[in-house]
């Protein structure tokens, strides 16, 4: 989890300093797990979320 969640930093970090792509910052990062009971702050803009609960 903890690479996940450091993956997707990275990534903004990436992106959002390319001053000529013009892209802001997103307003919150989800990491989606398969196995898990609740959905979770792991920290800052960034939410722990189990697949299931992006069912209809």
């Amino acid at each position: 989890m903890p690479a996940a969640i450091e993956g997707l930093d990275h990534l903004e970090e990436k992106v959002c300093s390319n001053s000529r792509a013009q892209v802001r910052p997103p307003e919150f990062k989800m990491v989606l797990v398969g196995v898990s009971e609740h959905a979770r702050k792991a920290g800052g803009r960034t939410y722990v979320v189990p697949v299931r609960l992006l069912g209809a």
